[in-house]
């Protein structure tokens, strides 16, 4: 035991002997069976549904917080990482740890014109044909040089400021955690031995207390 202490710095649990009687230290049995319910999420995905909105609470006139939302949706699915049952687990046991859930407060950014060194971009929407003959819409340059003005049928744009990627995956995280809970709560309840649960009901936005609750992501 000593030498323990001297390479590790600590007392590692061990079967012991104390006045002749063995004593082997058992992990709690409903401990254990909480654990394998956490690794079992492993198993699991989880999916985010069309029209997913992680911003009830914040005006969107110019359709720009939709449009950041649905980029990321599209590159989470790509990955993966993040929507899949070891990420889940993941979070189980890192929130467990810090006493709390994923962190989702966030400022709604805010948005301006698109500029092109520090002066409004202008776009003019033109058609044009491709090798097949086929028409498409493309955007150039709206803006005149040399007279110095937009040109007729120009439009601004407008984009958001500051990004949105870290609160975007910092709610979805909320939700992944809370459906998780939901699975284990379902899992272990009436199995635990010495323990019993209490009634488990999801806060998936608590964001939006005066909305109905988001049903996404759900786990499959």
């Amino acid at each position: 035991m000593i030498m323990d202490v001297i390479k590790l710095g600590a007392i590692i649990d061990r079967s012991r002997n104390i006045k002749g009687m063995a004593f082997a230290l058992e992990p709690d049995e409903d401990a254990v069976m909480t654990v394998e319910a956490v690794r079992a999420l492993a198993s699991r995905g989880f999916d985010i549904a069309e029209g997913w909105n992680p911003f009830p609470e914040w005006s969107d006139e110019h359709g720009l917080i939709a449009d950041a939302v649905r980029e990321e949706v599209k590159a989470l699915r790509a990955k993966g990482d993040r929507l899949n049952g070891r990420h889940a687990a993941t979070l189980v046991y890192s929130c467990a740890v810090m006493g709390r859930g994923p962190d989702w407060q966030a400022d709604q950014p805010a948005c301006g014109y698109v500029q092109r060194n520090g002066i409004d971009a202008w776009f003019l929407a033109k058609k044009s044909k491709d090798l097949f003959g086929k028409v498409h819409m493309i955007e150039t340059d709206g803006y005149d040089r040399k007279r110095r003005k937009p040109m007729r049928g120009a439009y601004r744009k407008m984009e958001l400021l500051e990004p949105l990627r870290g609160a975007i995956i910092s709610r979805l995280e909320w939700q992944i955690w809370q459906d998780a809970l939901c699975d284990l709560h379902s899992t272990l309840e009436n199995q635990l031995k010495t323990h019993d649960l209490v009634p488990f009901v999801p806060l998936r936005q608590p964001w939006a207390y005066s909305r109905e609750p988001s049903e996404i992501p759900v786990s499959v």
